[in-house]
């Protein structure tokens, strides 16, 4: 069984067993712009497309997932932040309340070197895993979108030249990261492979079972995955979770028909962010 891999904690002055361990490495200035958001001001990469231009014009991020992730955090929470970015919500996360403690999973180096300056310049304590989450450990193939560093899967990895733009990053089941320790909320963005990502996080969501998940949910992305994304919404009522849906401010509970019509009329990404919840779990 390979050994676990170790993360670095950033951001809190005095944190970490050495010094080299919490401060980051110098940034490269001239690949990143630094914007100011309602978190404090924070570097973004230049190739990040809509999510840099929505921070330069607003100074937020998807307003309405980062007001139901707050209305989740309580003092002292345990935050996962799956797909962290350059670490908009886990700083939020973190400003959310007393004593929250964040782990930010993030396996694209350009996002995790800025993750890293942002958390530190933020004052905040984060434990940044530069690494893909996935049901077991394997080697996985990234691809840019064409106009921002999300990321999506390649699902087959083959001998050969790899196609332009594409990165290989270490994955690894959750469980295998985080043994023996539990999360009260979980955040997931993972371009199409949130249900991989929960499955591997089996044991660790068992240890609490009151935690919520807002995961995004792309029928779009699971289609050209060739996967139904009718069959994805069962296997998380499979394991136990009861689905609310995020429609414009508001939690709604609706058929996995009815998230499917949100999705449809939810224009170009054609996705929604679900609130998940263990059924009969108390609301913490």
């Amino acid at each position: 069984m390979r050994g676990r891999p170790s993360p670095l904690t950033f951001g809190a002055r005095g944190e970490g067993p050495s010094a080299s361990s919490w401060i980051p490495q110098p940034l490269d200035a001239s690949l990143y712009s630094r914007v100011a958001t309602d978190v404090g001001p924070l570097w973004i990469a230049n190739d990040e497309g809509n999510m840099a231009s929505v921070m330069e014009k607003t100074g937020s991020w998807k307003p309405h997932e980062s007001a139901v992730l707050r209305s989740l955090i309580r003092r002292g929470c345990r935050f996962l932040d799956v797909g962290a970015g350059a670490g908009y919500l886990s700083i939020m996360a973190a400003q959310a309340a007393v004593g929250v403690q964040v782990d930010a999973v993030e396996p694209d180096p350009v996002n995790v070197a800025a993750l890293r300056v942002n958390v530190w310049e933020a004052g905040i304590s984060v434990l940044v895993w530069p690494i893909a989450l996935n049901d077991r450990d394997r080697t996985l193939m990234l691809r840019r979108s064409e106009d921002s560093r999300s990321v999506s899967r390649i699902e087959r990895v083959s001998v050969g030249r790899a196609p332009t733009g594409a990165m290989a990053a270490p994955a690894a089941a959750g469980d295998g990261i985080f043994d023996g320790r539990a999360f009260d909320v979980v955040r997931v963005a993972a371009g199409g492979w949130e249900l991989e990502v929960v499955a591997g996080l089996r044991a660790t969501l068992a240890r609490n079972p009151a935690a919520r998940l807002m995961v995004q949910f792309s029928p779009r992305a699971l289609i050209e995955r060739r996967r139904d994304p009718r069959e994805s919404l069962g296997q998380y009522h499979a394991m136990g979770y009861e689905i609310l849906t995020l429609v414009g401010a508001g939690l709604q509970r609706l058929s996995d028909g009815g998230i499917l019509e949100v999705c449809a009329s939810a224009g170009a990404p054609g996705q929604v962010s679900l609130v998940l919840s263990r059924s009969g779990a108390g609301s913490g």
